[in-house]
């Protein structure tokens, strides 16, 4: 199984470049391709524990939607104040005890200190594991899924004995040493007439800024976003020729 990672600022396409190399490899090299994120296990979990519908953790006006505290539950409410603390600010001096005084966060605020803050804090390679699980769990169904064509088909073409993962969201250096290990990481940098917002200077944002992580990288690009579709084909050469044989 072979990982492919994208790194980069909000807003810089690394959504929308996966799902460009994930069409091209399925169409080229005819390989079962899961497009996951580090984001997705978090969201997953975050709607599970804090009874947040999906759908508002997946669209901008659902992250900025108000999370009240008041509908929350003392016990979680308690966990909110001993995990987070008094003290623990990120982002735009956002802190825990404001959220009291507000009464209230938002499902944005929710995300990403319970990813860093919380989650994070207590083990820096809890949502490593998280996601290496769920791309372990796919291709040993995929494996399943190819010995049981075999067996119904004899005359079958087998299926390739790889798969490829595409992660969307690497943020973190474990996160890319995660990824480096296992596949290809790139690195997506802001293009002319990029915009910073609100969020930029949260840990989930700037945690691979220095230039000491850039030779991790197998290329660092800076294309407009009409520029993508170069950038997907010159990832796709990568990949075929580090593990295809060119």
């Amino acid at each position: 199984m072979i990982i492919i990672g994208i790194s980069g600022k909000i807003g810089t396409g690394k959504s929308t470049l996966a799902d460009m190399i994930a069409d091209n490899i399925r169409a080229l090299l005819e390989v079962p391709v899961l497009r996951i994120s580090f984001g997705g296990v978090l969201k997953d979990e975050v709607s599970d524990k804090y009874n947040i519908p999906l759908n508002f953790l997946y669209s901008e006006t659902g992250k900025n939607a108000v999370y009240n505290l008041e509908y929350v539950d003392n016990q979680v409410r308690a966990s909110l104040l001993e995990k987070a603390g008094p003290y623990a600010v990120w982002g735009a001096d956002i802190v825990a005890v404001d959220w009291l005084m507000r009464g209230k966060i938002t499902v944005r605020e929710v995300l990403q200190w319970y990813g860093t803050e919380n989650v994070r804090s207590a083990d820096p390679d809890y949502w490593v594991k998280r996601l290496a699980e769920r791309a372990d769990q796919w291709w040993q169904k995929e494996e399943q899924r190819n010995r049981h064509n075999v067996l119904m088909n004899s005359g079958q073409k087998q299926r390739p004995k790889t798969g490829i993962v595409i992660v969307d969201d690497v943020r973190f250096p474990n996160e890319l040493e995660y990824v480096a290990e296992h596949g290809l990481c790139y690195r997506m940098e802001p293009y002319e007439g990029w915009r910073a917002g609100p969020y930029c200077n949260h840990a989930s944002e700037t945690s691979l800024d220095n230039n000491q992580y850039h030779k991790t990288f197998k290329r660092i690009f800076s294309p407009a976003y009409n520029k993508l579709l170069g950038v997907a084909k010159t990832v796709t050469q990568d990949i075929t020729d580090t593990y295809f044989g060119g």
